[in-house]
């Protein structure tokens, strides 16, 4: 990997070391996540036209239903052991990455022996975020009826609006601040789910303004390096939509769809390592700062101890 920072950075710091860690070892990004990757976006891009492919067929044939209904759900199987494999080797690296294992074959006999902790932790990464965003869109929808009404009722609308979409940004950063520090916990040492969510919760708590922060710059730094990987590909969807000029139904042809799940593996393989990376850098810089407080803390009350009556003597 790369030598770790001997003391505490920067979010820009840590953001950039992060990528420049899977830029120097893309190789082994891509070793590691590529057979995952590929599968779930294959899996996806197959759920997405098999859905569309039903709706677009207007049938109420039973037989018909049953077919599509059966491949969604094994894709969908497919999806969740491609999550779950992916869970797994996102731990090994994440354990490579903080030098806690030199070989990542040990690190990855680690999360098998612990994968029902890890997997647990995983969906609770997965879950928070979207109870947080279901609770949100419930209170926007419910705020919109509002503006249906007279002048006030418009105006509360959009004060409503503006306050309800602060709160998510900051409800939902603390909700992927939280489950990635407990995931990161999990995987470092050999803690238990309660205790890795504890120290998520601890940690997070300590950092809170300056998590956000990072979060949000990491988020927003993974988007824009892999925005011009998938732009390519919405470029083509809107010219085959204009093209076949049927927005409504468009068919996609196949070879945008094989694109699509290209794009999306490469994006996932580069997301991964980049948010895994950032992660874990950041929890390390927050026990680095938590550890200096304490020894300043101790060194404070050395300094400011009173002497005993022997050494006055």
């Amino acid at each position: 990997m790369i030598n770790l920072p001997d003391s505490p950075r920067s979010l820009g710091d840590l953001v950039g070391l992060g990528f420049r860690l899977v830029r120097k070892n893309w190789k082994t990004v891509v070793s590691i996540f590529l057979v995952p990757s590929l599968f779930f976006s294959m899996a996806l891009s197959g759920s997405q036209f098999c859905f569309v492919h039903w709706v677009q067929a207007q049938s109420l044939d039973p037989g018909f239903f049953a077919v599509h209904m059966a491949c969604g759900l094994g894709l969908a199987l497919v999806m969740i052991a491609c999550q779950w494999e992916i869970a797994l080797r996102s731990c090994a690296f994440i354990r490579c990455v903080l030098l806690v294992d030199s070989e990542y074959s040990v690190a990855y006999e680690y999360a098998r022996r612990r994968q029902w902790e890890i997997m647990t932790v995983y969906a609770v990464s997965f879950l928070l975020p979207t109870i947080v965003a279901i609770i949100w869109t419930l209170l926007f929808v419910a705020t919109l009826y509002l503006g249906t009404g007279d002048v006030f009722g418009k105006v509360l609308c959009v004060v409503l609006g503006f306050l309800e979409g602060l709160t998510f940004v900051v409800a939902f950063s603390y909700s992927l601040l939280y489950t990635a520090i407990a995931f990161v916990a999990v995987c470092r040492a050999e803690s238990g789910i309660k205790d890795s969510l504890k120290e998520g919760f601890v940690l997070s708590r300590e950092a809170v303004m300056r998590g956000l922060s990072y979060i949000c710059l990491l988020l927003t730094s993974i988007f824009i390096v892999t925005l011009p990987l998938y732009l390519p590909v919405v470029l083509l969807g809107i010219w085959e939509g204009y093209v076949q000029g049927k927005m409504n139904e468009i068919n996609f042809p196949i070879y945008l769809r094989v694109l699509e799940a290209i794009s999306s593996c490469v994006i996932n393989m580069l997301s991964l390592g980049a948010a895994l990376s950032g992660v874990a850098l950041f929890c390390r810089d927050v026990k680095m700062r938590r550890q200096g407080l304490d020894i300043d803390e101790g060194l404070s009350k050395l300094a400011y101890q009173p002497s005993s009556p022997q050494s006055k003597s």
